[in-house]
């Protein structure tokens, strides 16, 4: 019989965010239950930031070999054809699901139901308060996609993702048929809203580290009611269970980081080693088992596909090995023993050479210039690259290697493709824009303070015709005028202050070009929207868009746009 396979993957939660872990504040009962069922991997490895991870998750490639290279704009998207966990799930004969946050694409052909899920329920973006996501969303009540078509949901963000994977689950089960569910929560990372109740046990510490760890307090309830599910549904038994986390803690260093130097977004241990939990008891992997073998999320695909049988494309770009001789208690071949991985830094357009860490089972050579030995200093505290130069110089020469190969990638830029059947109107946002890192537009908030931004959508016109282009300010979902401002908004956890009125923008012209063509409309007053037409040849293409004043300054870049090919029917909508 197959196994189910579930992966939960949370969001900023660090190796030391657990009790199980040795967290002298911080109550995880439910995870310290699975901790205490699961084989342990100790030694396992992410990427220092979120989308990196998930793309290695789903590919068993490095980051950048997949087409990521930053959090945000066009660097943010899977490579496009990439084979996905889910495509060879899918391949064979599984039920294939995904809950929660993706962050690997918002448009055809990069969301979760063009990467071979059979249903989806999640939210664009790196989290709530981002462009992507709907407006005002609040991790209470908000509107998600459903095989990319909005529907509201009720209650708290992660019991939704749970409950939401639990029922589906659940349905593929009556109907005896196999499944791979992808639970991917948005907690523990910011906005750090959370009910009270979950907070009031850390009402002593800072607010703000009160909110993480009670977001990690209801996660850990949900992996509670995901456990007693299984159980009591008879599931648990043959169905492979790994938690694991995206990168290193946002916030709960402040009281405990397991002894590990940095944090999110480092290249120190504490940046990129998180807990990896793999639980499948009528195989025996189960009972509180550690393996201290480096490992690393590259891994995760061929070791599913290892256990579960499945024989997946040979490609010479993945690194990943099967982990499933050490949860069968046997070695690893000759072959991967003494491995090193590499933990590259992805901060913007382009990766910069050197800003990485190599690491092996005793070393870790961080930025080229800091050599460690974990083993004897598990904190990185003494740099003795000066005593032991022959180790840095084999180090550095598998990074030459690794860059290498990375190199090659540079200039892969992701396209979004318009006037396609699968998404017939493409919702374009500044989140997805081209631009450098500093100058992308993310959050909500930034729109209502009206921040100038500078980028471009990068497209690929599926097929030839006239074209509709409608450039707003706002998302189409508030229905206001381009030039108003909005009020002020109340998340629901009232410990956190109002988001700012949105303030007005004298907006009288805007500007779009695309195809070699430059075009431009004047602002009328209570407009939503200006709307362009424009005939696209088939293929690659760049569209700009901005917001001028009266005097003809720009204002910023446009940040919300919609496009679609003008068909008969289309036509007769208008």
């Amino acid at each position: 019989m197959k196994p189910n396979v579930i992966i939960v993957l949370t969001d900023d939660q660090g190796y030391g965010d657990l009790s199980c872990h040795g967290n002298p504040v911080l109550r995880t009962p439910c995870l310290d239950q699975l901790y205490n069922e699961s084989v342990r991997f100790t030694d396992f490895h992410v990427s220092p930031v979120c989308s990196p991870t998930r793309s290695a998750l789903m590919t068993g490639l490095d980051p950048v070999l997949a087409g990521i290279r930053s959090t945000c704009g066009v660097r943010s998207i899977l490579r496009e054809g990439e084979p996905t966990l889910a495509d060879i799930f899918r391949g064979h004969g599984y039920c294939t699901g995904q809950f929660g946050k993706w962050h690997l694409g918002g448009n055809y052909p990069f969301r979760p139901e063009d990467r071979g899920f059979d249903d989806s329920f999640y939210f664009r973006g790196w989290d709530l308060s981002t462009v992507a996501a709907f407006w005002n969303s609040q991790c209470l009540d908000d509107v998600y996609l459903r095989n990319g078509r909005p529907e509201k949901a009720t209650g708290y963000c992660t019991d939704v993702w749970f409950r939401e994977a639990m029922q589906w689950m659940l349905s593929c089960h009556q109907e005896e048929n196999p499944f791979f569910a992808y639970i991917a929560t948005n907690a523990p990372h910011w906005p750090w809203y959370v009910p009270d109740e979950y907070r009031a046990p850390y009402s002593h510490l800072p607010h703000l580290l009160a909110s993480f760890f009670g977001m990690i307090a209801n996660l850990d309830e949900n992996i509670g009611r995901l456990n007693s599910m299984l159980e009591e549904s008879g599931l648990k038994n043959n169905t492979i269970l790994i938690y694991m986390t995206d990168n290193g803690t946002a916030k709960g260093e402040e009281i405990f980081n397991a002894g590990m130097r940095g944090k999110k977004g480092s290249l120190c241990e504490g940046g990129h080693r998180v807990p990896c939990f793999m639980r499948w008891p009528s195989a025996g992997i189960q009972g509180g088992k550690d393996i201290d073998a480096l490992s690393a999320h590259i891994d995760i695909m061929p070791t599913l596909a290892d256990l579960c049988g499945f024989t997946i494309r040979e490609d010479d770009r993945r690194e990943g090995i099967s982990l499933a001789p050490l949860l069968r208690g046997e070695s690893l071949s000759t072959g991967h023993t003494g491995r090193c991985i590499v933990v590259q830094s992805c901060p913007g357009e382009v990766p910069v050479k050197g800003k990485g860490t190599v690491m092996s089972e005793k070393w870790r050579l961080v930025d080229g210039m800091e050599l460690y030995d974990v083993q004897t200093d598990p904190q990185q505290q003494e740099n003795i690259l000066e005593n032991h130069p022959d180790v840095a110089d084999r180090l550095r020469k598998v990074y030459d290697h690794y860059w290498e190969d990375i190199a090659t990638t540079f200039g892969y830029v992701a396209r979004i493709r318009v006037g396609s059947i699968q998404e017939p109107v493409t919702e374009l946002n500044c989140f997805d824009w081209h631009s450098s890192q500093g100058e992308i537009v993310i959050g909500q908030n930034s729109i209502r303070e009206g921040k100038k931004g500078n980028g471009c959508w990068e497209l690929w016109v599926e097929k030839e015709g006239e074209y509709v282009i409608s450039v707003r300010r706002w998302p189409v979902e508030l229905d206001v005028a381009i030039a108003d401002g909005v009020p002020a908004f109340q998340p629901f956890d009232a410990r956190y202050s109002k988001l700012s009125t949105g303030i007005p923008l004298p907006i009288t012209v805007i500007r779009i070009e695309i195809n070699g063509v430059r075009m431009e409309k004047s602002v009328i007053y209570g407009d939503r929207e200006t709307v362009f037409h424009v005939f696209l040849a088939e293929g690659e293409t760049i569209l700009r868009a901005g917001f001028y004043d009266d005097e003809g300054k720009e204002l910023t870049a446009a940040y919300y746009a919609s496009v679609y090919r003008l068909t008969k029917m289309a036509e007769s909508m208008i």
